[in-house]
């Protein structure tokens, strides 16, 4: 089923379309006089004198289609761009008799299953850059699960030499399969005798798999697999790793979808440079957007690979399989800190879940530093485009320095967190000879009031950039003439 909340704001937007406004002049002082020769004077001299006035429908543009724009763009940036993890297996709900009573019920499970992405939606729209670097995390951890599984299948092949290729030692066949891995490039050998042979069949037979689809009752699945799970059930040889093309039919989106979402941002791109190259005022809300659209390239490029809205994963059977136990929080503070920084997987027990958490990115190891940088050097970026409205027009000063001071505030706000992080915390491990849960302390107590300040920027931004539209110039409603951009014979 489709999301509800993307399709309910757009047509909240389409409801927008037919809106208007003009500029107010707010220098009059009396009222004016209706002569009608003057009046008729005076628009034949504006129409002569103002190049700039939107006085033709098809050369200009509404209020409600600029917000229309922005916002469809803003919401394939924080909405659809966002590859969500899989959500937990969903309970048998008992059937009402009664129709509307089921109506009712319907509607109440509907919403509450999108809590988890409303959630996600607010902070995409809030912290981008965080999501983005959630995203470089997910990608680099998937890279390092395919190098671990490739040296299991180097590790098979070697092992699997001078055994007899007809029969095994339990009267089992040995196949070879070549199929085109997510994370192995040659072929797989794939025992298909006794016990693994009964699982490989269970795992291809749909009348005989299990997936988490199926409503769960007591019996449901106990818990999800880590990366280390799943390559010690392949070194066992239970599990046979998805194919490419297995794990690309589990998504909900192709490169179709994926690419009209992208071209769609693109085009507003295309359309915002064009106004920049006719010297057209651009509004404070599509300044914000084009920020938007530079952390979607990178979120795209991160989870291209990545199924969108999978909702079922496949079911194990349960084995024995000696974990490592995941770390506590001492504190609070080391929460906020291990939170910001994105290592809070460490800190997640998944056989005490259902299903994996809504943030979960799996153990990159020294990888995750790499995510993070980036993201880091991406969000300066996206704070640095609001900089490009540093002399547009406002309503009144005051609004025009919160707008600076904003965009300033989310610039800083990155070297203040690797200061924090990289200087800050060694210093207090090495010149002050803190444990552990002190540094974890002072770092989540420094943290705390920078991600209030950068949230606070990040939300003073977002209402500016509305406000600022209640008074626009009447060249901000001129349309772009594609004629004179785009060259033609």
């Amino acid at each position: 089923m489709l999301p509800l909340l993307p399709w309910t704001i757009y047509i909240l937007v389409r409801s927008l379309s037919g809106v208007d406004a003009r500029a107010v002049n707010t220098t009059i002082t009396s009222l004016p006089t209706f002569d009608i020769s003057s009046t008729i004077l005076a628009d034949s001299v504006s129409d002569t004198a103002s190049p700039q006035r939107c006085g033709d429908i098809d050369n200009c543009r509404t209020l409600g289609g600029i917000i229309q724009s922005c916002l469809v763009t803003i919401l394939a940036c924080v909405w659809f761009a966002v590859h969500r993890n899989i959500p937990a297996p969903q309970p048998i709900r008992s059937r009402h008799q009664n129709f509307f009573v089921r109506c009712v019920k319907w509607v109440w499970h509907t919403v509450l299953d999108q809590r988890e992405a409303a959630m996600v939606f607010v902070v995409a729209l809030i912290a981008p850059e965080w999501i983005l670097a959630w995203a470089l995390r997910q990608a680099m951890a998937a890279w390092k699960l395919a190098q671990k599984l490739e040296k299991v299948r180097l590790e098979e092949k070697e092992r699997r030499k001078g055994v007899d290729i007809e029969k095994d030692e339990d009267g089992g066949e040995i196949a070879t399969r070549e199929d085109e891995h997510s994370s192995m490039d040659g072929p797989l050998a794939t025992h298909t005798g006794s016990e693994t042979g009964q699982l490989t069949k269970r795992r291809s037979s749909p009348s005989k798999i299990q997936s988490t689809c199926d409503k769960c009752e007591g019996h449901g699945p106990l818990y999800p697999l880590s990366a280390a799970d799943v390559v010690e059930l392949v070194r066992r040889g239970h599990l046979v790793p998805p194919t490419a093309a297995e794990i690309s039919d589990k998504s909900k989106g192709d490169a179709l979808s994926k690419g009209v979402a992208i071209v769609q941002t693109l085009w507003f791109v295309i359309q915002w440079i064009a106004r920049r190259a006719e010297r057209l005022p651009v509004t404070n809300l599509e300044v914000m957007t084009l920020a938007y659209t530079v952390i979607t390239i990178a979120m795209y490029a991160a989870w291209w690979e990545k199924p969108l809205n999978v909702n079922c994963a496949i079911r194990m059977p349960e084995e024995e399989i000696e974990v490592k136990k995941a770390d506590e929080y001492d504190s609070i503070w080391q929460r906020i800190m291990v939170y910001v920084v994105g290592a809070q997987d460490a800190f997640v027990d998944l056989r005490q879940r259902k299903r994996v958490p809504t943030f979960w990115a799996g153990n990159a190891g020294e990888y995750v530093w790499v995510g993070d940088t980036v993201a880091l050097l991406v969000a300066m970026v996206f704070g640095a485009v609001h900089c490009i409205a540093w002399s547009s027009e406002f309503q009144s000063p005051l609004e025009r320095q919160l707008w600076r001071l904003s965009a300033i505030t989310i610039i800083a706000s990155i070297p203040a967190v690797l200061v924090i992080l990289l200087f800050v915390g060694r210093m207090a491990a090495e010149c002050l000879d803190m444990d552990g849960n002190a540094i974890s302390f002072l770092l989540g107590a420094l943290y705390t009031p920078v991600s209030i300040i950068y949230i606070a920027a990040r939300l003073i931004l977002i209402f500016l950039s509305f406000t600022s539209l209640r008074g626009l110039p009447i060249s901000a409603y001129q349309s772009v003439q594609w004629t004179t951009v785009l060259p033609h014979i």
